[in-house]
Order: structure tokens, then C-alpha cells, then sequence
């Protein structure tokens, strides 16, 4: 199980996918966040959007904690999922307003 971030085309192509683990590896969660709080309680793709990147934020300071608690390769591991999460976030923001672009949420 875990959180499954679409972005389509006006065609209903998949442009951008990103899926976050509901485990102990869930990158949002790191970041003190929660896809189950975003899906809840904000309506709009705009307010979930903006919820990720006040998350996001924290992202070079949680690298930092990232490093002293966790081995090399799971260091590794969060940091490129984080940067995925973030690549993800900037095209659903950009695709927001265009038209034909939709963005897909299964948490």
C-alpha cells in the first residue's frame, strides 16, 4: 500500500508518477507530513499541492537528519525518493492551470 501521485495529458497519458511506501521508507512522512491529513483535509489539487511544498520546504534541513540517523544506502535511498517527490510536485504545479492536464490522487 501507499500514495499514488498521477499527473495526465488531455489524452489520459500518465506524464509523471510518483508512489510513496505506507512504511517506515514513506518520504512524506519524513518530512513530517501525511498523504492520509492532505487527502482529508484540503479539497482542491491547488491546497494539496501547496501542502506538499510546505513539506518540501524542510527538505534540506531533513537531508541533514537524514544523514546522521540513517546508514549510506538508505541515506541515498530518501534523498533521491525526496528529490522525486519534489520533480513531482513541480510539474503538478505547472500542469495545474493548463488545460487538459489532470492530476491524480490514490492515497
Amino acid at each position: 500500500m501507499g500514495a499514488d501521485l498521477y499527473i495526465y495529458d488531455e489524452k489520459g497519458n500518465e506524464v509523471a508518477y510518483f508512489r510513496d511506501s505506507y512504511n517506515m521508507w514513506n518520504v512524506l512522512w519524513r518530512l513530517n507530513g501525511s498523504y492520509w491529513e492532505m487527502a482529508n483535509n484540503l479539497e482542491t489539487d491547488k491546497e494539496k499541492i501547496e501542502y506538499l511544498k510546505s513539506k518540501l520546504e524542510m527538505l534540506n534541513y531533513k537531508k541533514e537528519e537524514w544523514k546522521e540517523l540513517f546508514k549510506e544506502k538508505h541515506y541515498v535511498y530518501f534523498c533521491r525518493e525526496a528529490d522525486k517527490l519534489k520533480e513531482w510536485v513541480e510539474l503538478a504545479e505547472k500542469c495545474l492551470n493548463k488545460k487538459g492536464y489532470k492530476i491524480g490522487w490514490c492515497v
